[in-house]
């Protein structure tokens, strides 16, 4: 499933059975503004995430900071506060008041610093500290343990801090009625969003005894209340919901804006689902969007909204949904039907232009040069050397290189197409060669390269005789044609680095051994081409044909083939670390024993492909082909085989996956017996009939996974994840699932057998004609099976 965006608003969605058994896709849409004294309130340059359930210090036993933004339902709109509260940073005070206004409804907080009570009998207060920063939580307000209206809360109970016993007094009060006595019990002080194990969103969730597990079980209860998902106090919510234009007011909230005015701007998302497999320019779904939350964020300054929709009979794994289609537009307005199709089709154009924009710069020609020809020359090191020495950059390094290839004796013809070739130069006037060679002498003797000027001398001999009187010009010699002029240069044993071999026909030559480090091969037909052992680091293949081709043992590090196409390619024990490839299309190519940390193989197709005793360590293959590929002893740490990977029959047996992404992939039918899989991630991945005999699952990661008849005999997964997971008929035969999660899986008919499930979470989970003999059920909620 795609999303596609013409709007800055997040969004996220789930599915849940709301009216089981249909599953419904629950999706938020959240939008962050700007509070602005004055006027509406713009939205903010950086947009905030949907979000689960956050806690204060990420600490769970604390009161929640932000409520989920995918509660699956809120039957009426509501609006609270978060984030910390700061003083002005130019008054010291201990007392602060905090007014906050939304819509119609308005609620006002004393803050007070730190207090305690004093032990004796009159039980009075210490002064308060200066105020600093106020969390603006249920932790810091009247409550404790045992407390029914707040158990988070202070007032109560000793502070475990304080050497002295006492109790601490809470930082924020209702400002009508303070605190006074010990044996006060002041009214609940709101605003803030409740956790959803608070006593009062217990208290909705229904019955769970009686004939519960066998007329309701594993959906929520008849009776279940859906304001379980309302995390606002009661005075904090309304008859209906927001409508997306409400004026908020606040004073105190922050110390740049001591009072604020301003107003939500009348913003609305529109939601689309196109169903897979929908007819082009047919009508896109739209789903209805109602505002049920409004959030001040005292930190930021800002305002928060998120709008929830619904939409019923989707599949759980939402693959009857190929696009989800956001944009956002003024609440009013309501655009028909065709207006909304155009528009979406339009953005995919967009992004589709987009994604092909990125070209690479053609490489421009090469200008021709005059070169200086002299029976003996120094070497090219020599040359590399003096370079390096001279204060003058070559204004053309190509040129340069083709000029001491020359000198070294190398035919014009084989020169000019190692590099980028043009026109062909003029013949050299042998006086200005015989001024060029002393003029070198010279420069050699003062930069003190005694060596290099002998062998300048050496050559300065030959070069002179054939000065006076000029000899009539050459024969020119009949063009070769480029794989002719290859030819040449292999008989002569020189390097190909950076050659320019565009388009060229190398088909069936032997490179072994040979230096083609940046060369340019781009469109080549390299069929049954021999490359064992050479140095093609940074080589670009792109759009090359190598069917046949043999790479085994070449360093290729940083490598770019992107569209190479080629059967039975050899990269058996090559080194293609950091190298690129996207769209290539090797069946059954052989990566066997290759070096591949941090290798790109995107969207390419790898059908029957054997990677075994691969190291791929943070490689990336995702939305790859890689039908019947084998992986058997590789190592795939940190891997990606995520985005659509189709891996149907792959075998994976022996490696280490550990960390692996393999979220959204299909590895039906595939082997992992005996894989250090720990930590690896296959939400939402089809994994029917996959054998993970034996394996290491700890913590792994299986919600949302497609696992019918899949074989998980005897595998170590304490902490694993198989949340909403469908595990028809699978095999779980002495198991270890410590403390492992299996909330809403279908487990209809699976074999636990002698299982260790001791702590697993069985929330919901469907465990039909389910077998658990023998199986350690102890702390979970099949304990009394």
């Amino acid at each position: 499933m795609e999303l596609v965006k013409d709007s800055p608003l997040s969004i996220g969605w789930v599915t849940f059975p709301i009216r089981p058994p249909a599953t419904t896709m629950v999706i938020a849409v959240k939008a962050t503004f700007d509070l602005a004294d004055g006027g509406p309130c713009p939205l903010s340059a950086e947009q905030q995430l949907v979000t689960g359930d956050m806690f204060w210090d990420d600490d769970v036993e604390r009161s929640v900071r932000w409520d989920s933004d995918l509660a699956i339902a809120k039957p009426q709109g509501e609006w609270w506060l978060t984030g910390i509260w700061r003083p002005s940073p130019t008054r010291e005070a201990t007392h602060a008041v905090l007014d906050v206004k939304v819509g119609a409804q308005a609620k006002r907080v004393a803050i007070i610093g730190d207090r305690w009570w004093q032990k004796g009998v009159m039980g009075s207060v210490t002064p308060p500290r200066p105020l600093t920063e106020v969390p603006l939580s249920l932790d810091r307000a009247f409550g404790g343990p045992k407390y029914k209206e707040n158990p988070w809360g202070l007032g109560l109970v000793p502070d475990p801090d304080d050497p002295e016993g006492r109790i601490r007094l809470p930082n924020l009060e209702d400002a009508a009625s303070p605190i006074g006595s010990s044996s006060d019990r002041p009214r609940f002080v709101g605003l803030f969003p409740m956790p959803r194990t608070h006593p009062a969103r217990m208290a909705l969730t229904g019955t769970y005894s009686g004939d519960y597990m066998t007329t309701r079980w594993p959906y929520y209860p008849a009776d279940f209340q859906w304001s379980h998902f309302q995390a606002a106090p009661p005075d904090q919510r309304i008859q209906g919901f927001f409508r997306g234009d409400e004026p908020i007011e606040a004073s105190g909230l922050h110390p740049s804006l001591p009072r604020v005015r301003c107003a939500l701007p009348g913003l609305a998302p529109r939601v689309f689902l196109q169903p897979t497999g929908a007819a082009p320019g047919s009508p896109l779904t739209q789903v209805a969007m109602v505002l049920d939350t409004i959030v001040v964020d005292a930190t930021e300054a800002k305002a928060i909204a998120v709008w929830r929709g619904h939409i019923e009979g989707v599949r759980e794994d939402l693959t009857d949904v190929s696009h989800v289609f956001l944009v956002h537009e003024p609440y009013d307005r309501v655009g028909t039907v065709g207006e909304y199709r155009a528009w979406f089709d339009r953005k995919l154009a967009e992004e589709a232009a987009e994604d092909l924009a990125f070209e690479p710069e053609p490489i421009p020609p090469d200008q021709p040069v005059e070169t200086t020809v002299v029976t003996e020359a120094p070497s090219i090191e020599q040359l590399a050397a003096w370079d390096a020495e001279s204060d003058e950059t070559p204004e053309d390094p190509l040129a340069e290189r083709r000029r001491a290839l020359v000198e070294e004796g190398v035919p014009p013809e084989i020169a000019e197409q190692l590099a980028p070739s043009g026109p062909p130069a003029p013949p050299p006037d042998p006086a200005i060669a015989a001024q060029e060679l002393e003029a070198a002498i010279v420069a050699a003797r003062e930069l003190g390269q005694p060596q290099l000027a002998e062998a300048l001398e050496a050559a300065r001999e030959p070069a002179e005789e054939e000065v006076p009187p000029p000899e009539p010009p050459a024969p020119v010699a009949p063009s070769l044609t480029p794989r002719e002029r290859v030819e040449a240069g292999l008989a002569e044993g020189i390097s190909f680095a950076g050659a320019n071999l565009v388009d060229a026909d190398l088909s069936g030559l032997d490179f072994s051994g040979r230096d083609l480090g940046e060369a340019i091969l781009t469109r080549a037909n390299l069929r049954g081409c021999r490359f064992v052992r050479a140095n093609l680091t940074g080589v670009v293949l792109d759009d090359a044909v190598a069917d046949g081709a043999v790479f085994d043992g070449a360093a290729m590090d940083g490598a770019h083939f992107d569209r190479l196409r080629g059967q039975d390619v050899s990269f058996q024990g090559a080194s293609l670390e950091d190298a690129h490839a996207e769209q290539a299309q090797l069946p059954r190519a052989d990566f066997r024993g290759v070096r591949g940390a941090r290798l790109e193989l995107v969207a390419c197709a790898l059908p029957e492909a054997r990677f075994d005793n691969a190291s791929l360590d943070a490689a990336e293959l995702s939305g790859s082909i890689l039908t019947k590929a084998s992986f058997v002893d590789a190592s795939l740490v940190d891997a990606w085989l995520d985005g659509g990977v189709s891996a149907q029959g792959a075998e994976l047996e022996g490696a280490d996956l550990h960390l692996l992404r393999a979220q959204g992939s299909d590895f039906s039918d595939a082997g992992f017996k005996w894989t250090r899989a720990d930590e690896a991630r296959f939400s939402g991945s089809r994994l029917d009939r996959a054998n993970f005999s034996f394996a290491q699952l700890t913590k792994a990661d299986f919600a949302d996974a497609s696992c019918l008849e899949t074989i998980f005999l005897a595998v170590q997964a304490p902490g694993a994840v198989f949340d909403r997971a469908a595990l028809v008929g699978a095999q779980l035969g002495r198991a270890n699932l410590l403390e492992g999660s299996f909330m809403e899986a279908n487990l209809h008919h699976a074999d636990l057998r002698a299982a260790n499930l001791y702590r697993a979470e069985l929330y919901r989970a469907r465990v039909e004609d389910a077998r658990f003999e023998l199986a350690n059920l102890e702390s979970t909620k099949l304990e009394d099976r």
